[in-house]
């Protein structure tokens, strides 16, 4: 992110394609320049959204979907041991 002023239309979250989802899971290999900035914006996205107790998303839909933006913002929040984990168990929620 540019400044803490930056709005979403002013970002352009990279889209995740192979050599970016390496990126996000931890393994040995050194990571690619690309790699790098993607996991730089990711660790900078998680802090943030970790740093707020309530957060509202308003969205339009396109064709009863979310927007690419946005779905690019979800696939660089979440991830796994970071912010989600797999469990044996599955709880109910409701």
């Amino acid at each position: 992110m540019k400044s803490p002023f930056a709005t979403w239309l002013q970002i352009r979250f990279p889209v995740l394609d192979g050599e970016l989802v390496g990126a996000l899971h931890p393994s040995d290999a050194p990571l690619t320049p690309r790699q790098q900035e993607a996991l730089a914006l990711s660790d900078e996205l998680i802090a943030e959204l970790k740093s707020h107790d309530v957060i509202v998303i308003a969205a339009p839909m396109y064709n009863f979907n979310i927007s690419t933006q946005l779905k690019n913002y979800f696939d660089l929040v979440a991830r796994a041991g970071v912010t989600f984990r797999y469990t044996r168990t599955v709880r109910k929620v409701w």
